[in-house]
């Protein structure tokens, strides 16, 4: 048994000390594409390209490491017609990680914050995907002068969130789950999965 422990626990190690050691080597390859603004104590990434108005704000679900790449397609299609951008909340993509809560009300505060620190100019059409679609319609209702539309994609509704709230995934999971992320064992079952 003492035999097994010890070679569950340097697996884990190894799979944790090469998962930084690439998240390092990734961060030196892949550089943002777009521009990082500084936004309450952390970068945030936004990349916006093409002219016109409205302006295009697109935005990812909760699940997705990278609304750029996500979105990379769509951009060249709509940046022919007009302004069109994506940006990456804080954890996700080439943004900072940031201690700051993570729920809905401090992730539309960043993202005017963002929105005016760039140059984004309104009025904005938000593409929003699954849990986007809390932010995209909190920030209509915040600021109703600044957006000319919302297009949801499968999104989530205020309604699952206020009538069942014990729906959602219970904290202890995602802390699981940062942890996994954390000792690369997220990565190793990807990699996995690729082969």
């Amino acid at each position: 048994m003492p035999l097994i422990v010890s070679f569950l626990s340097l697996s884990i190690l190894s799979c944790a000390m090469y998962h930084h050691i690439m998240l390092a080597a990734e961060r030196r390859k892949y550089t943002p594409p777009g521009k990082r603004f500084e936004v309450d104590g952390h970068n945030m990434h936004i990349y916006g390209c093409g002219r016109g108005s409205p302006t295009v704000v697109m935005t990812c679900g909760s699940g997705t490491p990278s609304a750029y790449t996500e979105y990379s397609h769509i951009l060249r299609v709509l940046s022919g017609r007009t302004r069109a951008c994506v940006y990456e909340r804080p954890g996700y993509g080439w943004s900072d990680f940031t201690t700051t809560p993570r729920d809905t009300e401090q992730i539309v505060c960043d993202l005017h914050s963002l929105l005016k620190k760039s140059g984004e100019e309104a009025p904005y059409l938000f593409v929003a995907h699954s849990m986007g679609a809390m932010e995209a319609l909190l920030y209509a209702h915040r600021y109703p002068d600044e957006v000319k539309g919302i297009v949801l994609i499968d999104g989530t509704s205020p309604y699952k969130h206020m009538k069942y709230p014990k729906t959602s995934i219970p904290v202890i999971i995602m802390h699981m789950l940062k942890a996994l992320n954390w000792l690369g064992l997220l990565r190793l079952a990807g990699n996995l999965g690729n082969h």
